[in-house]
């Protein structure tokens, strides 16, 4: 069925397809050139919008030289120009709702013969809804013959285009196949939503993509539930939500990561300005390539970008099979990864469990910064819950909770701000380390640029490799290494719901620091499930003081593991050599300590032996959050006075009623429990 001009068209309740009138059998073409089937082909205009309903197109078999861009060898339907829309009224069906093969292509070459549900080349506005695609076979009958099956191919770049609501592979295993597995050598490639174009705006949102596999070893093969392009794009608007992906297997030889593209992804993410990447649901991503290529399994990439949120996603069950040992090039499972980026990638209330039954000698990483590609963005990391598991057979492969680096020998330097995370990491066996939190692994030497705003996390791993910077780091190593993470626990209980599944934290009535242990971050209010932080609304267990930490806010028991918070403004120097005083403000949970252990500033003259103190007065506020006036007393200096040219050194410390000690600069009181009689300080002012 070809349109070629116009506007306006509906096509609808026409069965494409089948040997017979009555629904049987298979309708074969067989070619020696070029071959290709379109069922419906619409090159129509922008007047009106034309609606393609109710259509059935399925038991279709078509052998030739293949062709695998655009529509492929055999389509569903292609739209070539204007607005239309497909299946929002009345679902289509290409292909079946079970089992295997109702549509097959067949190459004789090296190409591909591809079979595409619906290829979208327009540059209009196309809406592409509710429809069912499944049951695709793309295989050739020699080993060099590959493989190629897409639901929807996004070939056009259209002015807007959303794909929502439709479903991708059957229940059946494999119903959307590329090549044979332990066959095919050639680089076969399939995909629920492959977008090789940049749309203006995009929304791939509320899909299922499932049982989808492209078998082949060549070095080009892969699998991918939602890519959203190979180009990257400063304007386009993109938001890909709420859609399930689950069941997606390669045994490609697509080495590495190079431009955000691996062997297997959940969802690529490429082209993009104030996007979204949310509530997606990821899990049982796979390659089976046993050899030695470094391979990549992941379950959201970020290529590139603007501005991009990565937030409230569930990913689990990833492996790789690959028995790849280069250090600078190896197999590799990671939740998210961060490739690449104009400007700063937010990563926020996800939830990931990876490592889990992954036997093999393979990297894992919960949420990996990779930043192999420049421009090289923040990372900022917040409120996510990581869970690492498993036991390696053998080898020497480790694993992060969060990892900055790309595994080369040259440091990456881009500025994290990693807070309010739990990073839980068991990983054991083999001869590897398994941390909690790592920068640049493999690298001889670590680049502290970026790691200050590093804080609030829960950082569990075997107490010698909480982290790793530049060799193996315990809980208080890793804190005066990076100078972050003051405020951080390592190795408190955590337990989940389901340790694979379902991260949502199940600690019953047993009191714990993740309960309102994190801090607030302007803009989020929420977590996963959407309930407010602090919060949730409804607690009766006397949380919800501040967010908790992780992808979870939960009703727990508070237990105040964290020192107070001190901040004000550092004082200017001046010529007066009247005494000075500091306004300071104070929070914490539990509330702030007074009498004899009330806040303090301690203040010396540049050359004096010994630190003076003073005890701080309370202004205002309330112990939990209060205004503090701190007086530098310069009677009490050395010499009892100071006169213009001396510099003093001062800082301030403060504890809560359960004992818990803090200073402002963190230094004061980075390896120390007591308040000392020579320290470090970090604030001068000069007369």
């Amino acid at each position: 069925m070809f349109v070629t001009s116009g506007s306006g068209y509906t096509v609808t309740g026409n069965t494409i397809g089948y040997a017979a009138a009555n629904g049987t059998g298979i309708y074969t073409m067989t070619g020696t050139v070029l071959t290709r089937f379109v069922a419906i082909n619409l090159a129509v205009g922008t007047a009106a919008t034309t609606s393609v309903q109710g259509n059935t197109v399925a038991s279709i078999s078509i052998a030739g030289i293949g062709i695998n861009s655009g529509n492929g060898s055999l389509a569903g339907v292609n739209i070539a120009s204007g607005n239309v829309n497909v299946g929002d009224i009345t679902p289509n069906t290409f292909g079946a709702t079970s089992g295997t093969g109702s549509l097959t292509a067949t190459p004789t070459t090296t190409v591909a013969a591809a079979i595409v549900g619906v290829n979208s080349a327009s540059t209009g506005d196309v809406v592409i809804s509710n429809n069912t695609f499944g049951s695709f076979t793309s295989a050739g009958p020699a080993a060099t013959n590959p493989g190629a099956a897409f639901g929807i191919n996004v070939s056009g770049a259209a002015a807007s285009i959303s794909i929502t609501g439709n479903t991708f592979g059957n229940a059946t295993a494999e119903n959307i196949r590329a090549g044979v597995l332990g066959t095919t050598t050639g680089s076969s490639i399939a995909g629920g939503i492959i977008q090789t174009a940049v749309p203006s705006v995009f929304n791939y949102s509320n899909n299922t993509i499932q049982n989808i596999s492209a078998y082949g070893t060549g070095t080009g093969g892969y699998v991918r539930g939602i890519q959203t392009g190979t180009t990257s794009s400063a304007t386009a608007t993109g938001t890909i939500n709420n859609n399930t992906i689950t069941n997606l297997t390669t045994s490609g030889a697509l080495s590495g990561q190079s431009n955000g593209n691996s062997s297997a992804q959940g969802i690529q993410f490429m082209a993009g300005v104030n996007s979204t990447v949310s509530g997606n649901s990821i899990s049982n991503i796979s390659n089976v390539n046993a050899g030695v290529v470094g391979t990549v399994v992941a379950g959201i990439v970020h290529a590139s970008g603007t501005n991009t949120v990565i937030s409230n996603n569930r990913i689990w069950g990833l492996s790789n099979a690959s028995t790849a040992t280069s250090l600078t090039l190896p197999n590799v499972i990671s939740g998210i990864v961060i490739r690449s980026g104009t400007t700063a990638v937010t990563v926020q209330n996800n939830m990931i469990s990876v490592g889990n039954g992954q036997a093999t000698n393979s990297y894992v990483f919960g949420i990996w910064g990779n930043h192999g590609s420049t421009p090289d963005p923040l990372d900022k990391v917040y409120f996510n819950t990581v869970n690492i598991e498993g036991t390696v057979a053998s080898g020497a492969a480790p694993s992060a909770g969060f990892h900055r680096g790309d595994l080369t020998a040259t440091n990456k330097n881009p500025a994290v701000d990693v807070r309010n995370n739990i990073f839980v990491n068991s990983r054991s066996g083999g001869t590897g380390k398994h941390y909690a939190i790592a920068n640049h692994i493999g690298g001889a030497s670590s680049n502290a640029t970026g790691w200050s705003t590093v804080n609030n996390n829960v950082l569990n791993a075997n107490a010698s490799t909480i982290g790793y910077w530049t060799t193996d780091q315990t809980f208080a190593g890793w804190k005066l290494a990076s100078s972050g993470d003051s405020l951080s626990y390592s190795n408190i209980p955590v337990t989940f719901v389901n340790n694979v599944s379902d991260l949502h934290l199940n600690m019953g009535v047993t009191p714990t620091s993740i309960e309102s242990g994190g801090v607030a971050i302007a803009g989020i209010t929420t977590d996963i499930d959407g309930q407010t932080r602090p919060g949730p609304t409804g607690s009766v267990n006397g949380g919800a003081i501040a967010p908790d930490i992780g992808a979870d806010e939960f009703d727990g028991v508070y237990l105040d593991g964290s020192a107070p918070i001190i901040t004000y403004s550092a004082l200017s120097s001046v010529t007066s050599t009247t005494n000075r005083t500091l306004s300071v403000n104070i929070t914490d949970g539990t509330g702030v300590a007074g009498g004899g252990n009330a806040p303090r500033v301690y203040f010396k003259k540049l050359a004096d032996a010994t630190y003076a103190s003073t005890a701080c007065s309370f202004a205002s506020g309330t112990p939990q959050n209060g205004t503090y006036n701190c007086v530098i007393d310069y009677s009490l200096v050395g010499g009892g006075a100071v006169v213009t040219g001396d510099t003093v050194q001062y800082f301030v410390v403060a504890q809560d009623l359960v004992g818990n000690l803090s200073s402002n600069p963190a230094w004061a009181l980075q390896v120390l429990t007591s308040i000392p009689s020579q320290l470090r300080p970090q604030r001068r002012m000069r007369i």
